[in-house]
């Protein structure tokens, strides 16, 4: 498990000090959802190899379901959170130093000098 977390904040430093440029960015989104597939359907090979899971499914079914849905609505709120904070973050940050504080900007594109 460590090993795993190292190889992730390895990623992220690498990424915040030299991101990628557009065009590796795409390609980059491509081998990640490869990646993706790849490990879906190797834990969905190995969980119907497993006969006793299989066996107990119906036993298990409802529980498995619930948390499963709970886990993917718990991670899609979480990651909607984190987004909207990064754009505010990056909208202050841009605002700041495009000189536009403390200025209100209009809906058709005007600007409110306070």
């Amino acid at each position: 498990m460590s090993l795993l977390l190292f190889f992730l904040l390895t990623g992220v430093a690498v990424g915040y000090i030299r991101p990628l440029p557009a065009g590796g960015a795409k390609i980059n989104q491509r081998i990640i959802l490869a990646g993706l597939f790849v490990l879906l359907a190797s834990m969905g090979a190995q969980l119907g190899a497993n006969k006793m899971l299989l066996r107990h499914l119906d036993q298990m079914g409802l529980q498995a379901l619930v948390l499963a849905g709970a886990s993917v609505a718990g991670s899609v709120l979480l990651v909607q959170a984190a987004h909207l904070l990064y754009n505010r973050r990056r909208t202050a940050r841009t605002a700041k130093t495009a000189g536009t504080a403390g200025k209100t900007v209009l809906s058709g594109g005007e600007e409110d000098g306070q």
